[in-house]
């Protein structure tokens, strides 16, 4: 049922202010970058929740899709132009903090926010709702804080990442952040289309609800298949991590322990790197028969490297 003109104006009005550029929201996106880039950098994930308590960029995404839905282009300039400069200062933050940190490799909670698969997208999608229903139901208990942990996952630290990386010269693993945000931001602003579009605010001329619908669908149309190419990815580096935890004592009797199993598709075949600690270097042979027992049970066809580090005991 449509809602009534002045319900429409007065939520107008809110997504105005969503996606307006003022002092606290200055102050709330750089406290929330240079938390999140710290976080990233310290491999602390309770920094980075709390770089997501206070991170505002969901609030011009959430105008963003009522401006589209409703075709309004005062309103689409206004988010766009405040999502492209949280953009450049996240992404600049991020920067000058990866310069001045001069660690020597990428921990955990960077390397999670270089890919995304559509399990990302289902999460973009429920928080996209609940934001939306957060402006609707104007009395419910459904607050922008009590959300602002499940929308800003998916949004400041990716762009901090985006920045850490590029610091580093890592071009790819910035990119894969990009995908992320870029995946959650049409996650969010399509399930917020569609919320607004039920409860009642579209405009009285459907054309314009279905033409804004009609964009985002097309953009997440775009990015499917790298989102499908990239879970098809995901789930053969678990299997492989999965098969190499449980069997690499079976191949190679010196091991002690396994450091990390990484995988790149670069190449035919694709490479997958075993880092163990181990008593004594496994032979050719160890690692031929390894590799076979890999590609049979996970239906690749890959080639292994082992990397064996030493394994020492010291007593006093």
């Amino acid at each position: 049922m449509p809602q009534p003109p002045n319900e429409v104006a007065a939520l107008r009005e809110r997504m105005a202010s969503d996606a307006k550029l003022d002092r606290s929201y200055f102050a709330l996106l750089i406290v929330a970058a240079i938390m999140a880039s710290l976080g990233l950098e310290q491999n602390s994930a309770a920094t980075i929740i709390g770089a997501m308590v206070v991170a505002p960029v969901m609030l011009p995404i959430r105008a963003l899709g009522f401006g589209f839905l409703r075709f309004e282009w005062p309103l689409i300039l206004r988010s766009l132009v405040t999502l492209a400069v949280s953009c450049v200062i996240v992404i600049a933050i991020g920067i000058v903090l990866g310069r001045f940190s001069g660690r020597a490799d990428f921990g955990t909670e960077i390397l999670s926010r270089t890919s995304v698969t559509f399990l990302g997208l289902g999460v973009a999608l429920a928080g996209g709702s609940l934001a939306a229903l957060s402006r609707v139901w104007k009395d419910s208990k459904i607050t922008d804080s009590l959300i602002g942990v499940g929308i800003s996952v998916a949004l400041i630290p990716p762009l901090c990442t985006i920045g850490i990386t590029f610091a580093y010269g890592a071009l790819h693993d910035g990119v894969g952040a990009a995908l992320i945000f870029l995946t959650n931001l049409v996650g969010i602003a399509l399930a917020g289309m569609l919320v607004f579009w039920m409860t009642g605010y579209g405009a009285r001329e459907r054309w314009r609800a279905v033409a804004g619908l009609t964009i985002f669908v097309i953009l997440l149309a775009g990015i499917a298949p790298v989102l499908g190419d990239t879970g098809l990815k995901a789930r053969e580096l678990n299997n492989v991590r999965a098969f190499v935890a449980a069997n690499v004592t079976q191949y190679l009797p010196a091991v002690v322990s396994v450091e990390s199993t990484t995988m790149s598709w670069a190449t035919t075949p694709s490479e997958i790197v075993v880092t163990v600690r181990s008593t004594g270097q496994p032979s050719r042979a160890q690692v031929q028969a390894f590799n076979g027992a890999i590609n049979r049970s996970t239906g690749l066809s890959s080639r292994l490297t082992v990397v064996a580090e030493p394994a020492t005991t010291v007593t006093p």
